[in-house]
């Protein structure tokens, strides 16, 4: 499978496992309490689903760069390019009316889940 589709097929999952579907936005990336908010809020929070980004206690996002955890200059530019995104790609999934303006959890998932089966057709679920 690709290997980008499988990152973004592990946000799906990481919504449809969320510790607080209640709390899901689209507004943020995190709760100042660390809580994931957003779709890939969510994803960052998953260290077992992914090693690249985490969220700290303080609901901060980190990116590890060689091997040392630091601060990314631009989120959207390091996540684009770890799932292979367009600049417009990112936005249609990840900005504030981010996966057609979800208001909840599973609505992200499906989107996204349907994002990948049109950019790379047979790689869904």
């Amino acid at each position: 499978m690709n290997p980008h589709a499988t990152r973004l097929l592990n946000v799906a999952r990481a919504l449809r496992e969320s510790p607080a579907p209640e709390r899901f936005t689209m507004h943020t990336f995190t709760h100042a309490c660390g809580t994931p908010a957003c779709a890939f809020g969510h994803y960052a929070a998953r260290t077992d689903l992914q090693s690249l980004f985490r969220v700290t206690d303080t609901g901060e996002i980190q990116i590890k760069k060689g091997g040392e955890w630091g601060w990314p200059g631009s989120i959207a530019r390091s996540a684009s390019s770890h799932f292979d995104l367009y600049d417009e790609e990112w936005d249609e999934l990840f900005t504030a009316e981010g996966c057609a303006n979800a208001k909840t959890p599973l609505q992200a998932a499906q989107y996204i889940e349907d994002f990948v089966r049109r950019k790379w057709p047979g790689e869904g679920p």
